[in-house]
């Protein structure tokens, strides 16, 4: 659906352009930069309609190959892995954990943050995992994301 509504979006400026020179053929200010303008707009939905038939499985040239699930991106020292049941297991060195309790009804929160070879990464785990993250540890997680957070599926010390 959001293809096919990217594909419309990305038609109709053309259309715009088009009728902008049939109704005044002559090349004024006005009609270059409206022109440019429709096309800039264009282009924007033309590349989300590149991306989404990338998504598809389509081998685009310019944007490249998507990444499957699975794959390691891989930092200077660090793995994010994306496993095929949707957990995703990553390391680091603890930089900071922080505790947050929230409202009634609501999980309370921690705030873990990873620094690896490619910078920080905050990772929001539900209720209270402060002792499984030793501040200057290498730590290796495997958790499943979720609304409130992610749940800690496993943490093993490196």
């Amino acid at each position: 659906m959001l293809l096919l509504v990217s594909m419309i979006l990305a038609t109709l400026p053309l259309l715009g352009i088009m009728a902008l020179i049939w109704i005044n053929p002559e090349l004024t200010v006005d009609n270059l930069f409206m022109s440019l303008i429709l096309l800039t707009i264009s282009g924007i939905f033309g590349i989300n309609v590149l991306r989404e038939l990338r998504d598809r499985g389509l081998p685009i040239p310019l944007l490249g190959k998507r990444a499957e699930r699975g794959m390691v991106a891989v930092g200077a020292g660090s793995a994010y892995v994306v496993m095929p049941t949707g957990e995703v297991r990553e390391s680091g060195v603890v930089e900071n954990v922080a505790y947050y309790e929230s409202g009634i009804g609501r999980s309370n929160r921690c705030v873990v943050t990873l620094r690896d070879g490619a910078g920080p990464r905050m990772l929001v785990f539900k209720g209270d995992v402060r002792d499984q993250f030793p501040v200057g540890g290498r730590v290796t997680v495997r958790y499943r994301g979720g609304d409130e957070g992610a749940d800690l599926l496993e943490r093993r010390l490196a």
